[in-house]
Protein backbone atom coordinates (compact mmCIF):
# COMPACT_ATOMS: atom_id res chain seq x y z
CA UNK A 1 0.00 0.00 0.00
CA UNK A 2 1.10 3.49 -0.77
CA UNK A 3 1.22 6.24 1.28
CA UNK A 4 -1.38 8.14 -0.58
CA UNK A 5 -3.45 5.16 -0.37
CA UNK A 6 -3.27 4.60 2.93
CA UNK A 7 -3.60 8.54 3.39
CA UNK A 8 -5.31 11.40 1.54
CA UNK A 9 -2.60 14.19 1.85
CA UNK A 10 -4.47 16.61 -0.33
CA UNK A 11 -7.67 16.50 1.92
CA UNK A 12 -5.47 16.00 5.32
CA UNK A 13 -3.59 19.13 3.67
CA UNK A 14 -7.18 21.36 2.69
CA UNK A 15 -8.65 20.21 6.29
CA UNK A 16 -5.90 22.33 7.71
CA UNK A 17 -5.10 25.44 5.73
CA UNK A 18 -8.55 25.30 3.35
CA UNK A 19 -9.33 24.07 0.09
CA UNK A 20 -8.47 26.94 -1.31
CA UNK A 21 -4.72 27.28 -0.03
CA UNK A 22 -3.76 23.92 -1.75
CA UNK A 23 -2.47 23.34 -5.08
CA UNK A 24 -1.56 20.65 -7.06
CA UNK A 25 -2.06 22.41 -10.41
CA UNK A 26 0.57 21.53 -12.80
CA UNK A 27 1.54 24.82 -14.05
CA UNK A 28 2.22 25.98 -10.20
CA UNK A 29 4.03 22.76 -9.24
CA UNK A 30 6.37 23.92 -12.06
CA UNK A 31 7.00 27.34 -10.44
CA UNK A 32 7.64 25.91 -7.44
CA UNK A 33 10.14 23.94 -8.84
CA UNK A 34 12.43 26.83 -9.48
CA UNK A 35 14.04 29.99 -7.69
CA UNK A 36 16.55 32.16 -8.21
CA UNK A 37 19.73 29.86 -9.19
CA UNK A 38 18.45 28.59 -12.59
CA UNK A 39 18.72 24.80 -11.15
CA UNK A 40 15.84 23.04 -11.46
CA UNK A 41 14.48 21.23 -8.61
CA UNK A 42 12.43 18.14 -8.19
CA UNK A 43 8.37 19.28 -8.51
CA UNK A 44 6.65 19.39 -5.03
CA UNK A 45 3.55 16.61 -5.17
CA UNK A 46 1.47 19.58 -3.13
CA UNK A 47 2.07 22.93 -2.45
CA UNK A 48 -0.13 24.36 1.21
CA UNK A 49 -0.03 28.02 1.97
CA UNK A 50 -0.54 28.33 6.01
CA UNK A 51 -1.36 31.58 7.53
CA UNK A 52 -0.33 30.38 11.15
CA UNK A 53 1.83 28.79 12.95
CA UNK A 54 -0.43 26.68 14.69
CA UNK A 55 -1.34 25.45 11.01
CA UNK A 56 2.16 24.82 10.32
CA UNK A 57 2.61 22.64 13.34
CA UNK A 58 -0.30 20.98 12.54
CA UNK A 59 1.40 20.16 8.84
CA UNK A 60 4.66 19.17 10.54
CA UNK A 61 3.04 16.68 12.81
CA UNK A 62 1.26 14.93 9.80
CA UNK A 63 4.72 14.58 7.71
CA UNK A 64 6.28 13.70 10.60
CA UNK A 65 4.20 11.31 11.43
CA UNK A 66 3.99 9.38 7.78
CA UNK A 67 7.58 11.07 6.81
CA UNK A 68 6.59 13.13 3.90
CA UNK A 69 9.10 15.44 3.26
CA UNK A 70 8.39 19.12 3.93
CA UNK A 71 10.20 22.31 1.70
CA UNK A 72 9.66 26.24 3.09
CA UNK A 73 10.10 29.06 1.18
CA UNK A 74 9.08 32.50 1.27
CA UNK A 75 9.91 34.11 -2.31
CA UNK A 76 12.42 32.08 -3.27
CA UNK A 77 13.91 35.76 -5.07
CA UNK A 78 17.58 35.11 -3.46
CA UNK A 79 18.21 31.40 -3.57
CA UNK A 80 21.55 31.34 -5.86
CA UNK A 81 22.26 27.61 -4.90
CA UNK A 82 19.02 25.65 -5.30
CA UNK A 83 18.16 26.10 -1.63
CA UNK A 84 14.86 26.98 -1.49
CA UNK A 85 13.19 24.36 -4.17
CA UNK A 86 12.22 20.71 -3.43
CA UNK A 87 14.45 17.61 -3.80
CA UNK A 88 12.35 14.63 -2.91
CA UNK A 89 8.93 16.27 -3.98
CA UNK A 90 6.58 15.86 -1.11
CA UNK A 91 4.59 19.39 0.52
CA UNK A 92 6.00 22.45 0.05
CA UNK A 93 5.36 24.93 2.68
CA UNK A 94 4.94 28.80 0.51
CA UNK A 95 4.84 30.42 3.53
CA UNK A 96 4.18 34.26 2.17
CA UNK A 97 0.36 34.61 3.20
CA UNK A 98 2.08 34.99 7.02
CA UNK A 99 2.42 38.59 6.80
CA UNK A 100 1.62 40.20 10.25
CA UNK A 101 4.03 43.20 11.31
CA UNK A 102 4.22 44.10 14.88
CA UNK A 103 6.50 47.21 15.33
CA UNK A 104 7.41 48.20 19.55
CA UNK A 105 8.22 52.02 19.13
CA UNK A 106 9.50 52.10 22.75
CA UNK A 107 11.71 48.99 22.34
CA UNK A 108 12.89 49.93 19.24
CA UNK A 109 11.74 46.29 17.37
CA UNK A 110 9.62 44.83 15.39
CA UNK A 111 7.99 41.11 14.58
CA UNK A 112 7.87 39.64 11.28
CA UNK A 113 5.96 36.50 10.08
CA UNK A 114 7.80 34.76 7.34
CA UNK A 115 6.01 36.69 4.34
CA UNK A 116 6.65 39.77 4.79
CA UNK A 117 8.86 41.07 2.10
CA UNK A 118 12.00 44.14 2.68
CA UNK A 119 9.79 46.66 0.96
CA UNK A 120 7.18 45.76 3.31
CA UNK A 121 8.64 46.42 6.28
CA UNK A 122 10.33 49.26 4.82
CA UNK A 123 7.27 50.96 4.08
CA UNK A 124 5.84 50.25 7.04
CA UNK A 125 8.67 51.59 9.55
CA UNK A 126 9.55 54.44 6.90
CA UNK A 127 5.55 55.58 8.29
CA UNK A 128 7.27 56.17 12.03
CA UNK A 129 11.13 57.68 10.71
CA UNK A 130 12.22 54.24 11.65
CA UNK A 131 13.98 51.74 9.65
CA UNK A 132 15.71 47.97 9.93
CA UNK A 133 19.43 48.13 10.39
CA UNK A 134 20.41 45.97 7.81
CA UNK A 135 19.12 46.12 4.96
CA UNK A 136 19.28 42.99 2.59
CA UNK A 137 21.08 44.01 -1.51
CA UNK A 138 18.39 41.40 -2.77
CA UNK A 139 15.94 43.57 -3.25
CA UNK A 140 12.32 44.01 -2.01
CA UNK A 141 11.18 40.95 -3.41
CA UNK A 142 13.48 38.84 -0.69
CA UNK A 143 11.45 38.13 2.84
CA UNK A 144 12.97 39.47 5.63
CA UNK A 145 12.59 36.05 7.76
CA UNK A 146 13.77 34.28 4.70
CA UNK A 147 17.03 36.59 4.41
CA UNK A 148 18.11 35.86 7.74
CA UNK A 149 17.51 31.92 7.57
CA UNK A 150 19.42 31.67 4.30
CA UNK A 151 22.41 33.64 6.10
CA UNK A 152 21.63 37.64 5.28
CA UNK A 153 23.27 39.11 2.74
CA UNK A 154 23.86 43.11 3.60
CA UNK A 155 26.70 44.35 3.02
CA UNK A 156 26.15 45.62 -0.12
CA UNK A 157 23.80 48.71 1.50
CA UNK A 158 23.87 48.37 4.80
CA UNK A 159 28.04 46.57 5.68
CA UNK A 160 27.86 48.60 8.43
CA UNK A 161 25.82 47.09 10.88
CA UNK A 162 26.54 43.36 9.63
CA UNK A 163 24.23 40.81 8.09
CA UNK A 164 20.47 40.42 8.56
CA UNK A 165 21.27 38.08 11.06
CA UNK A 166 23.20 39.91 12.97
CA UNK A 167 19.83 41.95 13.62
CA UNK A 168 17.66 39.36 14.88
CA UNK A 169 16.99 39.74 19.21
CA UNK A 170 14.40 36.18 18.92
CA UNK A 171 12.95 33.63 17.22
CA UNK A 172 9.31 31.52 17.06
CA UNK A 173 10.19 28.41 15.25
CA UNK A 174 8.05 25.20 14.57
CA UNK A 175 10.56 21.94 14.76
CA UNK A 176 9.70 19.23 12.36
CA UNK A 177 7.98 17.28 14.78
CA UNK A 178 5.34 19.91 15.35
CA UNK A 179 7.11 21.82 18.40
CA UNK A 180 7.02 25.51 18.86
CA UNK A 181 10.18 26.76 20.57
CA UNK A 182 11.33 30.46 21.58
CA UNK A 183 14.98 32.15 21.37
CA UNK A 184 15.63 35.10 23.03
CA UNK A 185 13.48 37.08 24.84
CA UNK A 186 11.05 35.49 23.43
CA UNK A 187 11.73 31.78 25.59
CA UNK A 188 9.57 33.91 27.98
CA UNK A 189 5.82 33.93 28.17
CA UNK A 190 5.80 37.05 29.22
CA UNK A 191 8.41 39.30 27.47
CA UNK A 192 5.92 40.57 24.90
CA UNK A 193 5.24 40.59 21.13
CA UNK A 194 8.84 41.57 20.19
CA UNK A 195 12.51 40.25 21.24
CA UNK A 196 14.74 42.40 23.10
CA UNK A 197 17.80 40.52 23.82
CA UNK A 198 19.15 37.66 21.79
CA UNK A 199 21.17 36.37 24.38
CA UNK A 200 18.67 35.49 27.21
CA UNK A 201 18.08 31.85 29.37
CA UNK A 202 21.56 30.88 28.14
CA UNK A 203 23.33 29.53 25.04
CA UNK A 204 22.40 31.39 21.98
CA UNK A 205 19.86 29.11 20.37
CA UNK A 206 18.56 31.64 17.35
CA UNK A 207 21.62 31.14 15.58
CA UNK A 208 21.18 27.32 14.91
CA UNK A 209 18.34 28.22 12.47
CA UNK A 210 19.89 31.50 10.98
CA UNK A 211 21.65 30.36 8.18
CA UNK A 212 19.81 26.75 8.56
CA UNK A 213 18.10 27.53 5.35
CA UNK A 214 15.04 25.03 6.67
CA UNK A 215 16.71 22.26 7.58
CA UNK A 216 16.04 22.53 11.24
CA UNK A 217 12.86 23.94 11.25
CA UNK A 218 10.32 26.80 9.77
CA UNK A 219 10.64 30.21 11.30
CA UNK A 220 7.12 32.06 12.21
CA UNK A 221 7.98 35.04 13.92
CA UNK A 222 11.39 36.72 14.10
CA UNK A 223 12.27 39.82 16.17
CA UNK A 224 14.80 42.77 14.78
CA UNK A 225 16.01 46.08 16.11
CA UNK A 226 15.59 48.89 14.22
CA UNK A 227 16.63 52.60 13.41
CA UNK A 228 15.66 55.95 12.80
CA UNK A 229 16.28 57.33 9.46
CA UNK A 230 18.88 59.40 9.05
CA UNK A 231 18.78 62.82 7.37
CA UNK A 232 20.86 61.81 4.47
CA UNK A 233 19.97 58.13 3.92
CA UNK A 234 21.47 56.17 0.80
CA UNK A 235 23.71 58.57 -1.01
CA UNK A 236 25.38 56.85 -3.43
CA UNK A 237 29.14 58.05 -4.81
CA UNK A 238 31.19 56.27 -7.46
CA UNK A 239 34.87 56.78 -7.72
CA UNK A 240 36.96 55.36 -10.95
CA UNK A 241 40.60 54.03 -10.79
CA UNK A 242 42.88 52.82 -13.02
CA UNK A 243 43.19 49.49 -11.84
CA UNK A 244 41.88 46.98 -9.04
CA UNK A 245 44.68 47.41 -6.52
CA UNK A 246 44.07 51.24 -7.08
CA UNK A 247 40.63 50.60 -6.01
CA UNK A 248 41.16 48.02 -3.07
CA UNK A 249 43.86 50.57 -1.57
CA UNK A 250 41.42 53.54 -1.99
CA UNK A 251 38.83 51.43 0.49
CA UNK A 252 41.27 50.19 2.84
CA UNK A 253 42.54 54.12 3.45
CA UNK A 254 38.47 55.17 3.63
CA UNK A 255 37.50 52.06 6.03
CA UNK A 256 40.43 53.46 8.18
CA UNK A 257 39.70 57.25 8.04
CA UNK A 258 37.57 59.27 10.58
CA UNK A 259 34.03 58.96 8.76
CA UNK A 260 32.64 55.60 8.01
CA UNK A 261 30.70 54.53 4.68
CA UNK A 262 28.01 53.12 5.05
CA UNK A 263 29.06 50.29 2.40
CA UNK A 264 31.02 49.87 -0.10
CA UNK A 265 31.18 48.28 -3.15
CA UNK A 266 34.30 47.30 -5.63
CA UNK A 267 34.20 46.08 -9.15
CA UNK A 268 36.47 45.34 -12.43
CA UNK A 269 35.35 47.44 -15.17
CA UNK A 270 35.57 46.20 -18.78
CA UNK A 271 33.41 48.39 -21.69
CA UNK A 272 30.36 46.64 -22.25
CA UNK A 273 27.57 47.52 -25.05
CA UNK A 274 25.35 50.26 -23.40
CA UNK A 275 22.02 47.71 -24.62
CA UNK A 276 21.54 44.21 -24.15
CA UNK A 277 21.88 41.42 -21.89
CA UNK A 278 25.42 39.44 -21.35
CA UNK A 279 25.68 36.60 -24.55
CA UNK A 280 23.56 33.26 -23.03
CA UNK A 281 20.68 35.28 -21.26
CA UNK A 282 16.87 34.97 -22.43
CA UNK A 283 13.83 34.34 -20.79
CA UNK A 284 13.93 30.73 -19.56
CA UNK A 285 10.22 30.46 -16.79
CA UNK A 286 8.04 28.29 -18.20
CA UNK A 287 5.33 29.26 -20.53
CA UNK A 288 2.62 28.28 -18.56
CA UNK A 289 0.10 28.67 -21.49
CA UNK A 290 1.38 25.31 -23.01
CA UNK A 291 0.78 23.69 -19.72
CA UNK A 292 -2.73 25.40 -18.72
CA UNK A 293 -4.88 28.00 -20.15
CA UNK A 294 -5.49 29.74 -17.42
CA UNK A 295 -2.89 30.23 -15.25
CA UNK A 296 -3.04 32.03 -11.72
CA UNK A 297 -2.45 35.34 -11.59
CA UNK A 298 -1.40 35.50 -8.85
CA UNK A 299 1.84 33.95 -9.19
CA UNK A 300 3.08 37.19 -11.43
CA UNK A 301 1.43 39.13 -8.36
CA UNK A 302 4.14 37.33 -5.78
CA UNK A 303 6.87 38.17 -7.92
CA UNK A 304 7.12 34.14 -9.21
CA UNK A 305 6.67 35.16 -13.02
CA UNK A 306 8.03 37.78 -14.70
CA UNK A 307 5.94 40.90 -15.62
CA UNK A 308 6.92 41.72 -19.20
CA UNK A 309 6.55 44.94 -18.10
CA UNK A 310 8.75 45.43 -15.30
CA UNK A 311 11.89 43.58 -17.03
CA UNK A 312 14.51 46.16 -17.88
CA UNK A 313 17.74 45.62 -19.77
CA UNK A 314 19.31 48.65 -16.90
CA UNK A 315 19.66 45.79 -14.42
CA UNK A 316 22.13 43.90 -16.18
CA UNK A 317 24.33 46.94 -17.43
CA UNK A 318 26.05 50.02 -16.85
CA UNK A 319 24.32 52.92 -17.90
CA UNK A 320 25.28 54.37 -20.98
CA UNK A 321 26.94 57.73 -19.33
CA UNK A 322 28.71 55.31 -17.16
CA UNK A 323 29.85 53.35 -19.39
CA UNK A 324 30.81 56.09 -22.10
CA UNK A 325 32.84 57.98 -18.92
CA UNK A 326 34.93 54.52 -17.65
CA UNK A 327 35.46 53.81 -21.13
CA UNK A 328 37.17 57.53 -22.13
CA UNK A 329 39.04 57.89 -18.95
CA UNK A 330 40.70 54.45 -19.08
CA UNK A 331 39.49 53.09 -15.80
CA UNK A 332 39.66 49.44 -15.22
CA UNK A 333 37.63 49.55 -11.96
CA UNK A 334 34.89 51.09 -9.45
CA UNK A 335 34.16 51.83 -6.06
CA UNK A 336 30.91 52.80 -5.23
CA UNK A 337 30.27 54.13 -1.39
CA UNK A 338 27.01 54.47 0.33
CA UNK A 339 26.94 57.49 2.53
CA UNK A 340 24.35 58.42 5.61
CA UNK A 341 23.66 60.63 8.50
CA UNK A 342 23.38 63.71 9.34
CA UNK A 343 23.98 66.85 6.42
CA UNK A 344 26.96 67.56 8.20
CA UNK A 345 28.68 64.13 8.63
CA UNK A 346 27.54 62.91 5.20
CA UNK A 347 29.11 66.04 3.26
CA UNK A 348 32.25 65.49 5.28
CA UNK A 349 31.91 61.99 4.51
CA UNK A 350 32.09 62.61 0.81
CA UNK A 351 34.93 65.55 0.68
CA UNK A 352 37.34 63.11 2.62
CA UNK A 353 36.51 60.25 0.11
CA UNK A 354 36.89 63.26 -2.75
CA UNK A 355 40.63 63.83 -1.49
CA UNK A 356 42.04 60.28 -0.89
CA UNK A 357 40.47 58.96 -4.68
CA UNK A 358 43.09 61.27 -5.83
CA UNK A 359 45.90 59.75 -4.42
CA UNK A 360 45.14 56.67 -6.23
CA UNK A 361 45.01 58.12 -9.83
CA UNK A 362 41.01 57.86 -10.02
CA UNK A 363 38.18 59.92 -10.55
CA UNK A 364 34.77 61.01 -9.18
CA UNK A 365 31.89 59.75 -11.35
CA UNK A 366 30.20 63.82 -11.69
CA UNK A 367 26.54 62.17 -10.72
CA UNK A 368 25.47 61.23 -7.40
CA UNK A 369 22.33 59.24 -6.93
CA UNK A 370 20.13 58.29 -3.89
CA UNK A 371 18.41 54.68 -3.42
CA UNK A 372 14.67 54.94 -4.24
CA UNK A 373 12.75 55.14 -0.78
CA UNK A 374 9.67 54.80 -2.46
CA UNK A 375 9.74 51.12 -4.35
CA UNK A 376 6.87 50.30 -6.26
CA UNK A 377 4.22 47.70 -5.02
CA UNK A 378 5.24 44.61 -7.41
CA UNK A 379 8.35 43.14 -6.71
CA UNK A 380 10.23 41.59 -9.50
CA UNK A 381 13.89 40.12 -9.09
CA UNK A 382 14.72 40.37 -12.56
CA UNK A 383 18.30 38.17 -12.81
CA UNK A 384 16.65 35.34 -11.05
CA UNK A 385 14.01 34.92 -13.82
CA UNK A 386 15.13 36.24 -17.15
CA UNK A 387 18.11 33.79 -17.61
CA UNK A 388 18.45 31.22 -19.81
CA UNK A 389 20.61 29.02 -17.14
CA UNK A 390 22.10 30.67 -14.54
CA UNK A 391 24.90 29.37 -12.03
CA UNK A 392 26.02 31.31 -9.19
CA UNK A 393 29.26 30.90 -6.91
CA UNK A 394 29.58 33.66 -4.07
CA UNK A 395 32.17 33.60 -1.06
CA UNK A 396 33.37 35.48 1.55
CA UNK A 397 36.66 36.59 2.45
CA UNK A 398 39.18 38.67 3.63
CA UNK A 399 38.83 41.63 1.59
CA UNK A 400 42.51 43.21 0.77
CA UNK A 401 42.63 39.25 -0.37
CA UNK A 402 40.06 40.40 -3.23
CA UNK A 403 42.51 40.03 -6.03
CA UNK A 404 43.74 36.41 -6.20
CA UNK A 405 39.95 35.27 -5.57
CA UNK A 406 39.47 37.74 -8.66
CA UNK A 407 42.18 35.99 -10.57
CA UNK A 408 40.86 32.86 -9.80
CA UNK A 409 37.64 33.47 -11.70
CA UNK A 410 39.06 35.03 -14.22
CA UNK A 411 41.68 32.30 -15.25
CA UNK A 412 38.86 29.89 -14.91
CA UNK A 413 36.26 31.47 -16.89
CA UNK A 414 39.31 31.94 -19.93
CA UNK A 415 39.97 27.96 -18.99
CA UNK A 416 36.30 26.55 -19.77
CA UNK A 417 35.43 29.26 -22.99
CA UNK A 418 32.79 31.55 -20.73
CA UNK A 419 34.17 34.38 -21.19
CA UNK A 420 31.55 36.35 -22.50
CA UNK A 421 29.13 34.04 -20.37
CA UNK A 422 30.02 35.24 -17.31
CA UNK A 423 31.35 38.29 -14.78
CA UNK A 424 32.71 38.83 -11.83
CA UNK A 425 30.28 41.08 -9.37
CA UNK A 426 31.45 43.84 -7.38
CA UNK A 427 32.81 42.90 -4.08
CA UNK A 428 30.73 44.16 -1.46
CA UNK A 429 32.78 44.94 1.65
CA UNK A 430 31.54 45.78 5.20
CA UNK A 431 33.77 48.70 6.22
CA UNK A 432 33.92 47.72 9.75
CA UNK A 433 35.78 45.04 11.86
CA UNK A 434 36.18 42.51 11.58
CA UNK A 435 35.73 43.17 8.20
CA UNK A 436 34.83 40.72 5.46
CA UNK A 437 34.28 41.16 2.33
CA UNK A 438 31.89 39.40 -0.29
CA UNK A 439 32.05 38.52 -3.86
CA UNK A 440 29.73 36.45 -6.47
CA UNK A 441 30.33 35.55 -10.69
CA UNK A 442 27.28 34.86 -12.08
CA UNK A 443 27.66 32.18 -15.09
CA UNK A 444 25.10 32.34 -17.97
CA UNK A 445 24.77 29.16 -20.29
CA UNK A 446 22.47 27.28 -22.51
CA UNK A 447 20.63 25.20 -20.30
CA UNK A 448 19.26 22.94 -22.92
CA UNK A 449 23.06 22.74 -24.49
CA UNK A 450 23.87 19.23 -22.67
CA UNK A 451 27.74 19.77 -23.50
CA UNK A 452 27.64 23.35 -22.42
CA UNK A 453 25.64 22.32 -19.53
CA UNK A 454 28.26 19.62 -18.04
CA UNK A 455 31.05 22.53 -19.29
CA UNK A 456 29.50 24.77 -16.76
CA UNK A 457 29.33 22.46 -13.95
CA UNK A 458 32.80 21.76 -14.14
CA UNK A 459 33.64 24.95 -14.15
CA UNK A 460 31.42 26.05 -10.98
CA UNK A 461 33.15 22.48 -9.34
CA UNK A 462 37.07 23.94 -10.08
CA UNK A 463 35.81 27.47 -8.94
CA UNK A 464 34.74 26.42 -5.52
CA UNK A 465 37.30 24.44 -4.84
CA UNK A 466 40.40 26.71 -6.06
CA UNK A 467 38.39 29.54 -4.30
CA UNK A 468 37.78 27.58 -0.96
CA UNK A 469 41.99 26.24 -1.39
CA UNK A 470 42.60 30.24 -1.19
CA UNK A 471 41.14 30.82 1.84
CA UNK A 472 37.95 32.09 1.26
CA UNK A 473 34.26 30.11 2.41
CA UNK A 474 31.28 29.91 0.78
CA UNK A 475 28.01 32.26 0.91
CA UNK A 476 25.10 29.93 1.34
CA UNK A 477 24.75 26.35 0.96
CA UNK A 478 21.57 25.31 -0.71
CA UNK A 479 21.74 22.22 -2.34
CA UNK A 480 24.26 22.44 -4.93
CA UNK A 481 27.16 24.05 -2.75
CA UNK A 482 27.39 20.99 0.18
CA UNK A 483 29.64 17.93 -2.53
CA UNK A 484 32.23 21.18 -2.78
CA UNK A 485 32.55 21.00 0.71
CA UNK A 486 32.29 18.10 2.75
CA UNK A 487 35.44 16.58 2.49
CA UNK A 488 36.91 20.10 3.59
CA UNK A 489 35.23 20.03 6.96
CA UNK A 490 34.32 17.03 8.60
CA UNK A 491 33.98 17.52 11.88
CA UNK A 492 31.92 20.59 11.07
CA UNK A 493 29.60 18.97 8.99
CA UNK A 494 29.57 15.60 11.17
CA UNK A 495 28.08 18.12 13.79
CA UNK A 496 25.38 19.10 11.66
CA UNK A 497 24.10 15.98 11.35
CA UNK A 498 23.77 15.04 15.01
CA UNK A 499 22.00 18.38 15.84
CA UNK A 500 20.06 17.26 12.79
CA UNK A 501 19.22 13.74 13.92
CA UNK A 502 18.16 15.34 17.09
CA UNK A 503 16.03 18.11 16.17
CA UNK A 504 14.26 16.18 12.69
CA UNK A 505 14.79 12.03 13.61
CA UNK A 506 12.56 10.86 10.31
CA UNK A 507 14.79 13.90 8.46
CA UNK A 508 11.48 15.36 6.90
CA UNK A 509 12.44 18.78 6.61
CA UNK A 510 14.17 20.51 3.54
CA UNK A 511 16.30 16.76 2.44
CA UNK A 512 19.05 17.43 0.58
CA UNK A 513 19.83 21.33 1.93
CA UNK A 514 23.04 21.71 3.68
CA UNK A 515 24.19 18.43 2.27
CA UNK A 516 21.55 16.87 4.94
CA UNK A 517 19.17 14.32 4.97
CA UNK A 518 18.19 12.29 2.01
Amino acid sequence: MTLTEEVNIEKELARIVGAENVSTKTYELISYSRDASGYVGQRPDFVARPKTAEEIQEILRFANKYKIPVTPTGNRSGSWHAGSVAQTGGILLDLTLMKKIIIDENRMACTVEPGVTNWELQAELAKRGLRPPVIPSSTGAATIVGNAVTVGHSPARSGKYGWMADAVTGLEVVLPTGDIIRTGSFANPNSGDTAFFRYAYGPDLSGIFLGSEGAFGVVTKMSIYLQPIPEIAGKIVTYGFPDFEAAKKFVHEGQLGEHLWLSCAVGEFRPRPPIGRPEGMRERVPRFEDVDPTPDKRLIHRGLVPDPEKIGEGRYMMSRKMNEWMTARGFKAWVSCVIEGSKIIADAMEKESDIIVEKYGGAKYPEVRFEDPNPPEKFYFGSGFVTGGRLVAAFSFPPFEMTKISEIINRLRKKYGFESRSHAAGVNIRPVFPIDGFMRTHLYIDEKDPEEWERGQKYMAELFTECIKAGAVPYRLGTMVPPHLMNTAPEFFNLLKLIKKALDPNEIMHPGVLGLGT
